[in-house]
């Protein structure tokens, strides 16, 4: 005997099952685990031998004897209250073995390997009104042409499978079934079957007999090889009748059916955990592109590849504690122009300019110019120090994976204008607006606020290694009025006279209105006369025309004026002046 102290296991592997053996294309030596010494996704397993005690025993059986039982069992369910033989048989079939009693003992043999005893015909007893040997032999249509096994494949997350043994020859069209509560490999169960098959083929002739008391030792299981008119068959005893002579029912057996080989199992599927890391995230402070209440102040886009899944948002005012404030469902398409983007005519269609914008993995569409006035393909150019550009574009030709030319460009919406006055170099970051974006921040109480966010799968905690942290400011650029425009100047006898048109944030694209809704609680605006770089006079009219008078013009400047340098912007209860509109008006 190995002392206590000596045994060691041999091998466990580190690697998680059932990722190995299966993830081949990770671990090369996955195909030798099947022949290897690995204890890794074996030891939750039983032998068969010991469950059929097991399970014996939990019925109230004593005395079993199951030691010449071979085979392994990954799982077996016993689902409902039934007898211990209605538990047992589906293992029997599946493992080809079989119950008897000897003595005060319950025995579990494999089918076919006992001992074979040879019988001749002096052997046989001579009942009264009985032949001597009664034979039976099946037709074809009574025997299976395919035989069906229910398992569950606990390679495939313990789903119920199935797999078949068919004969290529014969006239029969009967099928038959089985679902057996087993948890195994397919080919553990593709062997049950082509057993199950070929034993009911060979079973087909029943032997009716009878035997003297002497042989009182052959029981149920036994295996007899019977010469009788110069013919030797094999035959299982099946059942035994004690009458004046010992009435024996047999069937013909084939014992090397019961030693087909296992086959190799088909290399499994196993899903991998994605592994996708911090994603990328941009945080911007948008123009309202719609009407909602609150107003968004604040957007948020996420972007990882490859998709873990749901993402979060956790947001802390003072990084001490965080909340989760809403999900991120899809992936924000964020894109890097390859072309340098010179300014272009703004609010009409630029149908020569053209730009490259590599995507990666997102796709873009090309959408028609009234779906672009609609709101479709609008893009948020954006760099560290400058002011953000909304524009839209019409065309989006692939050139190659992962890169698009776009073109039918609208540039300079919702008040951005100014921020596409320079050039936008090479490099520059952009965000498709769609509704991969998330609100972040809205509302007054939410104005001038420095938050911290962190992303991350939602499935984990804001403080896992793979979650991005970012810092921002809630800027005023969605309650910010647009600059007005077509500023005009006219000398009059009064002075002179400047007008100009206001513009709207909200709900500014309908045609049939008279006019675009104030958006402000009150008009107002700011108008600004410069003399170089400095201001001179600054007004406050209500309306969208006012009259510089002549004596204040002769006060800021000594004389009339050929031309006059002028900044008008529309003003905000909640932030004051909007966006400025500079001319210099010729008078």
């Amino acid at each position: 005997m190995v002392e206590e102290g000596c045994v060691f296991l041999w091998t466990w592997d580190a690697r998680p099952y059932p990722q190995f053996p299966l993830a081949a294309d990770i671990w090369a030596d996955g195909a030798n685990w099947a022949l290897g010494h690995w204890l890794t996704g074996r030891l939750g397993a039983a032998p068969l031998d010991g469950l059929v005690a097991t399970l014996s025993a939990d019925f109230g059986i004593s005395g079993v004897v199951s030691t010449d039982l071979f085979g392994v069992v990954e799982g077996y369910v016993v689902e409902s209250a039934m007898s211990a033989r209605s538990a047992l048989d589906p293992l029997a079939r599946a493992f080809a073995f079989q119950a008897r009693e000897e003595g005060e003992h319950m025995v579990f043999a494999t089918r076919g390997a006992g001992q074979v005893t040879a019988l001749s015909v002096t052997d046989l007893v001579q009942e009264e009104g009985a032949p001597l040997l009664s034979l039976t032999r099946a037709q074809e249509s009574e025997l299976p042409l395919e035989v069906t096994v229910g398992f569950i494949d606990g390679q495939q997350d313990y789903r119920q499978a199935a797999v078949s043994s068919r004969r290529l020859v014969g006239t029969s069209r009967h099928a038959t079934q089985a679902d057996l509560a087993v948890v195994a490999s397919p080919a553990v169960m593709v062997r049950a079957a082509d057993i199950w098959l070929q034993d009911l083929w060979a079973g087909r002739e029943t032997a009716s007999f009878s035997l003297p008391p002497s042989r009182a030792a052959l029981a149920v299981g036994d295996v007899v090889r019977l010469d009788f008119e110069g013919r030797a068959r094999l035959l299982e005893i099946v059942r035994v009748e004690d009458r004046e002579a010992r009435a024996v029912t047999a069937r013909s057996i084939e014992p090397e059916v019961f030693d087909t080989s296992l086959a190799a199992d088909a290399a499994g599927r196993v899903a991998l955990p994605a592994v996708s890391g911090p994603p990328a995230v941009v945080v911007l402070d948008l123009p309202p592109l719609k009407t909602d209440e609150p107003l968004p102040l604040q957007v948020l886009g996420a972007d990882v590849s490859p998709w873990p899944g749901t993402l979060a948002i956790w947001r802390s005012s003072n990084g001490a504690s965080f909340d989760a404030i809403a999900p991120v469902e899809s992936a924000a398409t964020v894109g890097t122009l390859l072309d340098t983007l010179p300014p272009g005519p703004l609010w009409r269609f630029d149908r020569s300019t053209a730009v490259k914008i590599d995507v990666g993995p997102a796709l873009l569409a090309s959408a028609s110019e009234a779906q672009v006035l609609d709101g479709a393909n609008a893009l948020a150019l954006h760099a560290e120090g400058r002011e953000t550009e909304i524009l839209q574009f019409c065309e989006a030709e692939l050139v190659e994976e992962g890169v698009y030319r776009l073109s039918g460009l609208l540039r300079g919406l919702a008040g951005t204008e100014a921020a596409g006055a320079e050039p936008w170099p090479e490099g520059t970051q952009a965000l498709l607006l769609d509704a991969a974006l998330v609100t972040v921040a809205s509302g007054l109480t939410a104005l001038g606020r420095r938050f911290i966010y962190r992303v991350g799968a939602a499935r984990r905690d804001h403080g896992d290694a793979d979650v991005t942290e970012v810092a921002a400011s809630v800027g005023s650029v969605a309650l910010r009025p647009f600059a007005p425009v077509h500023l005009r100047a006219a000398r009059t006898g009064e002075g002179i006279v400047i007008s100009f048109i206001r513009r709207t944030r909200v709900d500014g694209d309908g045609w049939e209105a008279l006019d675009v809704p104030l958006g402000e609680a009150s008009e107002a605006y700011e108008v600004e006369i410069l003399n170089g770089t400095e201001v001179v006079r600054r007004l406050a009219p209500t309306a969208t025309s006012l009259v510089y008078a002549a004596a204040d013009e002769l006060a800021d400047f000594g004389a009339p004026q050929a031309a006059l340098a002028v900044r008008v912007a529309q003003r905000s209860a909640s932030i004051g002046s909007g966006t400025f509109a500079a001319r210099t008006l010729t008078l």
